[in-house]
Formats: structure tokens, C-alpha cells, sequence
């Protein structure tokens, strides 16, 4: 395997910018020869209350967080003149350190290594690596649009006491402001039903802080195979106040935003 010449970064939390005290949480390969970027961040927050005591973070706000973020740097150019722009326009409590240069050759196994060398909580690969792509929504709801339906694409959401923001493909209004989420989910029982709790948690703010006088909800569109974990991820989000549908019902949601949305 071909050996390319790239750059890491250490993501760190810190609660107080002016003490410049942090606690190393993830890590961000940029490999421009292999058109990549791929971030990793630790599984849960103890190393970060340990460091700074449990008062120091809200644990779904800081799970939101590392996954918004982490979102934003894969969907970053594999430059250096990009990661190195990303961290200039950064001001919240997730923090990127000077780039560093580093030599890769399997990308996945030398973020991994990084990962054990500087975080130290590393994840299975195997729940990590293996899922179904997220499903695509882009014909259908091209075809929406096309027909003049109302739907909103690339929204950018802020939330209070979130250092990053939420992004979504697309949203609609139907008495409330619809945010739509596809998702894969994880082939792994534990793994999946893991990553529905946290998408929920993104739901449950969502619902908590309404735009004014408009109420806002959550809709996640999930690839999932397990047909079993369907009826209990449905029970899950609807306890965070969210709504799953999955691939198979997507012409459903469509029907749904095709007579309900409005400006």
C-alpha cells in the first residue's frame, strides 16, 4: 500500500478558551493524495470529567457537539489550506491544534493508531466501519421542488450552549418546522440503537428550543437492517420527541410533505 504524505490534528475540549486548558477528545487525518478527511472522537466524556469534574459539560449538548463537528470536517476539502482555515473560523469549546505532517498508508488503521497514541478510548472497527449508506433523498425531493412544494435545502441550525451547528439536507414547515436527517445506521444491534440515542438527543433540543413562535421537530430517514430494531429506534425517537422513517417509507414522508408543507 502506496504511503502518502498528510496531516493530523488533535480536536481538544476546553471550557475555558483564556486558561487554554483542554483535554484531547479526537483526532482529524487530512490526506490529500487519497481525496480524504476522516475524524474520530472519543466514545464517551470521562476523560473530560475527569479533568474538569462532571459541572464542566452537559453530556448530550458535548455528544451533539463532537458529532457536528466531526460532520463538518469530513465534509471539508482535504487540503491543508482548508484545515487550516476550518481552525481560524473555530471559536467554541472544540479546538484544533496546529496541524502536524504524518505519513499514511492505510488510512483507517494509522487514524486508529493515532487515536489509541493520543485519545486512548478507541471503538471497535468493526461498529465503526460497518453500515448501510445513508439514504439518498435527493430524486424525491428534487421532484418536490421541481412541483413547487415549499422544502428548504441545506439548513444550518444554531442551538443554545452548542459550539458547532446542526446541518440538514433539507426542511419543511407543517405546522412546524420539519428538519429532515438521512441516516445509515450501524449493522450492530448495540451500536445502532447507540447512535439512535444520540440523533434523538439532536431531536430533543430541537424540540426544547422552538424559533420563536415556531415549534421545531427532528425527522430521521434510516437505512436499517435489522427489521427487528425498527419498532424499537420508532419508540425511541418518538420519546425524544422525533419521528423515524425508514427507506421503505420514504414515499410515504414524501406524500406527507407534498400535501402538508407550507411557507
Amino acid at each position: 500500500m502506496k504511503a502518502t504524505q498528510s496531516l493530523y490534528s488533535i480536536i481538544q475540549f476546553r471550557p475555558h478558551e483564556a486558561r487554554a486548558e483542554g483535554v484531547n477528545v479526537g483526532v482529524v487525518v487530512v490526506c490529500p493524495a487519497k481525496n480524504a478527511v476522516k475524524a474520530l472522537f472519543a466514545a464517551n466524556n470521562q476523560a473530560v470529567k475527569k479533568r474538569f469534574g462532571s459541572g464542566a459539560l452537559d453530556d448530550v449538548r458535548l455528544a451533539s457537539a463532537k458529532r457536528a463537528f466531526r460532520n463538518r470536517l469530513e465534509q471539508m476539502a482535504p487540503e491543508e489550506t482548508a484545515l487550516r482555515g476550518f481552525i481560524s473560523q473555530e471559536a467554541g469549546a472544540l479546538v484544533l491544534l496546529e496541524p502536524r505532517p504524518i505519513v499514511v498508508g492505510d488510512l483507517d488503521a494509522d487514524l486508529a493508531s493515532l487515536f489509541n497514541e493520543l485519545v486512548g478510548e478507541m471503538q471497535p472497527a468493526h461498529r465503526t466501519r460497518r453500515r448501510p449508506a445513508a439514504p439518498n433523498l435527493e430524486k424525491d425531493f428534487n421532484s418536490l421542488l421541481l412541483a413547487g412544494i415549499p422544502i428548504e435545502r441545506d439548513v444550518t441550525v444554531p442551538l443554545p450552549g452548542l459550539p458547532t451547528e446542526l446541518r440538514f439536507p433539507f426542511a419543511f414547515k407543517n405546522g412546524v418546522r420539519s428538519f429532515i436527517k438521512p441516516q445509515g445506521f450501524a449493522l450492530d444491534e448495540e451500536e445502532a440503537i447507540k447512535e439512535a440515542k444520540e440523533l434523538g438527543a439532536d431531536g430533543h433540543l430541537l424540540a426544547k428550543h422552538p424559533e420563536g413562535d415556531v415549534e421545531r421537530r427532528l425527522i430521521v430517514v434510516g437505512a436499517i437492517r435489522n427489521a427487528e430494531l425498527v419498532p424499537v429506534m420508532k419508540t425511541l425517537f418518538h420519546d425524544f420527541e422525533a419521528r423515524l422513517f425508514v427507506e421503505s417509507e420514504i414515499p410515504s414522508l414524501v406524500d406527507e410533505i407534498r400535501e402538508k408543507a407550507h411557507k
